[in-house]
């Protein structure tokens, strides 16, 4: 969808982003994933075109949950306790 320059100067139209750097081991560990492009590269022509790519966090299964919890040194965390936790957080969102 291209528009023409009229339509897209209006202030209207403008925002800032800053954007602050965090640190993750992997991409998939970020809440979004951002790349920036040098003007000059081949990819800057598209640049237009894609605003964000957007990556999947990790799925994890309830007991995979529990084994992780317990490992962190909750030891009195259990299925119980996460399937409350769970039905808290649906109905809290609801």
């Amino acid at each position: 969808m291209n528009l023409p320059d009229e339509e897209l100067k209006p202030l209207s139209y403008s925002y800032k982003i800053i954007y602050v750097p965090l640190s993750v081991n992997k991409p998939n560990q970020a809440d979004k994933a951002i790349e920036f492009i040098r003007p000059g590269t081949e990819m800057h022509e598209d640049v237009e075109h894609v605003l964000f790519k957007m990556v999947e966090k990790n799925k994890y299964l309830p007991k995979e949950i529990v084994k992780i919890m317990k490992d962190e040194g909750f030891d009195s965390f259990n299925m119980h306790k996460h399937i409350k936790i769970m039905e808290r957080k649906r109905y809290e969102e609801s």
